[in-house]
C-alpha cells in the first residue's frame, strides 16, 4: 500500500505492540531510514489549541503544513490519493505500520493476553500474518 517492503504490527489496544515497536524502532534506525505509519481509528489531533495552524485548520484549510530547522509536518483533510500513497515514502528502506489489521498487508499480530485477537483471525478478517508474537498459543511465533 506504502512501500514495496513494508511490515504491519497489529493488535488489539493493551497487547503491546507499542512497547514492541519502540524497542524495536531504536535498534532498526541504526541501520536503516525507514517511515514508521500509524492507523488511528480515532479522531487524532496533532496541533495545538489556540495556534495558528489549529485556527487555519479549524477554519476549513484543506492542508496545514508546519516547519522548523530540524521537524516537519502535514496534516490534511480526507484520504491521501493512491499516487501519493505509493510515492510519499519511496525515500525510505522500508515501512513499518502499525494498525492496519484489515489490509492486504502482510503481518506480525501481537497477541493480547486474553488472545481476543485470535477470534478474529479465525474468522479471517485479519489476514497475510507472516508471525505472532505474545502470550503462548498454537500459532507459529517470533
Amino acid at each position: 500500500m506504502f512501500h514495496p517492503h513494508e511490515l504491519a504490527f497489529c493488535g488489539y489496544s493493551g497487547s503491546g505492540k507499542n512497547t514492541l515497536l519502540e524497542k524495536l524502532i531504536p535498534t532498526l534506525s541504526k541501520k536503516y531510514s525507514f517511515t514508521y505509519l500509524k492507523h488511528d481509528v480515532h479522531k487524532f489531533m496533532m496541533d495545538k489549541e489556540g495556534k495558528d495552524t489549529f485556527k487555519a485548520w479549524n477554519g476549513g484549510a484543506h492542508q496545514v503544513f508546519i516547519s522548523d530547522p530540524e521537524h516537519s509536518a502535514l496534516i490534511e483533510r480526507g484520504e491521501v490519493s493512491l499516487v501519493r500513497q505509493k510515492s510519499q515514502f519511496l525515500d525510505d528502506d522500508f515501512v513499518i505500520l502499525e494498525g492496519y489489521k484489515n489490509t492486504a498487508i502482510e503481518k506480525i499480530v501481537v497477541i493480547d493476553k486474553d488472545k481476543k485477537i485470535l477470534k478474529a483471525v479465525e474468522e479471517g478478517t485479519i489476514n497475510n500474518i507472516v508471525a505472532f508474537v505474545g502470550p503462548e498459543s498454537d500459532k507459529p511465533q517470533l
